[in-house]
C-alpha cells in the first residue's frame, strides 16, 4: 500500500539501508567525512506531485497542525507495513484455499483458476486481495488495474446461475472468466489492450482445434480450459495403492487414470496437445510407436485426437490421457513413491 511508504527491505533482494535516515543526518555525515555529493535539481521541480507534497504540503502541516508530523507519518508507515505483511500472509492462505490450479510459467497460456464456491465464501476484502494477487502473478504488476476492475470481477463471480461462460476484459490483456465451477484469471494470447471492463458471454464449448501447453510445477489440480477438463496429479507411498494383478492394469482401473514410478519422473511436467511426430512406448509393448499409428490402431477418430492431452516429462511422453501410459515409467515391485494422474471432466 502506498501509505505504508517504501519498505527498507523488499523480497529479501532489494535493500535500502538509508531509507530511515533523514537528509540532514546524511549530509552531516558526508561533510564530516569530506565526501562530495550532488543535489538533483529535479527535486525542486514542483511539476512533480511528490515534490509539491515535500516542499509545500508537509511544511504547511508541520507549521499549522502538527510540528511532529514527519515522525507521526513515519510511525504510521511503519505500523502499516507490519500490518500489510500480516494481512498478506493471511491473503496467501485464503488464495491457496480457493486455488484449483496456477499456471504462470508458460508464456502462451498463463492462468490462475479458483473454485467459485470457495471464493464466494470469502469476505469482500479478501476477494479483492485474492484477485489482485492473481493478476499480479500473471501480469507482474498492478498498473492500470483499478478498484472498479477488481469489483467487476467480484460481481462476475456471483453469476453462477448457469454453465454459460461469462467474462470481463481488464487492462493489458487480462481476462476474468466464470463458468459454473471455476473463476479463471488469465492472460489473453493476443496483445490487444482493453481500457476497461467489458462483459461478454457465450456457451460453454470445446474449441474445434484446441491447442494448449501447461507446465505443472508440483502435485495439484490443473484446469485445462480448452477441453473443459481437470488434471489431478497426486503422490502416494506404494503401499497405499491397490495391488495390480498384471502389467496391463498398471495404467489404472479406468483409462482416465494412470500410475507412475515417481523416481523416473522429474517436475515440472508438461500437459499439452499432441504434435506431429510424437512417439512413445505404449504400456506392455517394447518398441517405440508413433502416436499417429497408436490412434489409428485403436480406432481413435481424427476429431478426438486433438482432445487427448499428452503428459510429458523431460521430453518423454508419460501418458496419452484417456488411452495408454508409457511402459518405461510404470510402477514395479521396487517402486517407493507413486505419481497418480487423473483426467476428470470439469
Amino acid at each position: 500500500l502506498g501509505i505504508s511508504g517504501i519498505p527498507p527491505v523488499r523480497d529479501t533482494t532489494i535493500i535500502r539501508p538509508l531509507i530511515q535516515t533523514n537528509r540532514s543526518e546524511i549530509i552531516k555525515f558526508l561533510d564530516i567525512k569530506g565526501i562530495p555529493w550532488v543535489k538533483d535539481a529535479s527535486n525542486n521541480d514542483r511539476q512533480f506531485l511528490r515534490n509539491r507534497i515535500r516542499l509545500d504540503l508537509i511544511p504547511l502541516l508541520k507549521k499549522s497542525y502538527n510540528p511532529e508530523i514527519i515522525d507521526s507519518l513515519n510511525r504510521m508507515a511503519s505500523v502499516l507495513r507490519c500490518e500489510e505483511d500480516w494481512i498478506e500472509s493471511i491473503t496467501t492462505q485464503m488464495y491457496n484455499q480457493c486455488l484449483i490450479s496456477e499456471n504462470i510459467l508458460c508464456e502462451n497460456s498463463q492462468s490462475v483458476v479458483f473454485s467459485v464456491q470457495k471464493f464466494c465464501m470469502m469476505h469482500i476484502a479478501a476477494k479483492r486481495r485474492i484477485l489482485r494477487k492473481a493478476v499480479l502473478q500473471i501480469k507482474g504488476d498492478l498498473k492500470r488495474i483499478q478498484l472498479s476492475h477488481i469489483d467487476d470481477a467480484i460481481d462476475l463471480s456471483n453469476r453462477q446461475e448457469s454453465t454459460v461462460i461469462k467474462g470481463i476484459d481488464l487492462p493489458d490483456g487480462i481476462r476474468v472468466e466464470l463458468n459454473h465451477f471455476h473463476l479463471t484469471v488469465l492472460k489473453k494470447t493476443n496483445d490487444k489492450k482493453s481500457a476497461g471492463s467489458k462483459i461478454t458471454a457465450g456457451k460453454t464449448s470445446i474449441t474445434d482445434d484446441p491447442v494448449f501447453t501447461y507446465q505443472i510445477k508440483k502435485p495439484g489440480t490443473l484446469f485445462i480450459r480448452e477441453i473443459n477438463a481437470l488434471l489431478k496429479i497426486s503422490l502416494y507411498p506404494r503401499h497405499c495403492l491397490p495391488n495390480f494383478p498384471d502389467v496391463k492394469n498398471f495404467a489404472g482401473i479406468k483409462n482416465t487414470e494412470a500410475y507412475f514410478d515417481m523416481d523416473l519422473i522429474s517436475f515440472p511436467v508438461i500437459i499439452r496437445t499432441p504434435v506431429a511426430g510424437d512417439r512413445f512406448i505404449p504400456l506392455g509393448i517394447t518398441g517405440v510407436q508413433k502416436l499417429k499409428k497408436f490412434f489409428i490402431d485403436h480406432k481413435v477418430p481424427k476429431s478426438e485426437r486433438k482432445l487427448c492431452p499428452v503428459l510429458v516429462s523431460e521430453n518423454s511422453i508419460l501418458w496419452i490421457a484417456g488411452h495408454r501410459m508409457a511402459d518405461p515409467f510404470k510402477i514395479s515391485p521396487s517402486t517407493e513413491t507413486v505419481l497418480k494422474a487423473e483426467l476428470l471432466l470439469a
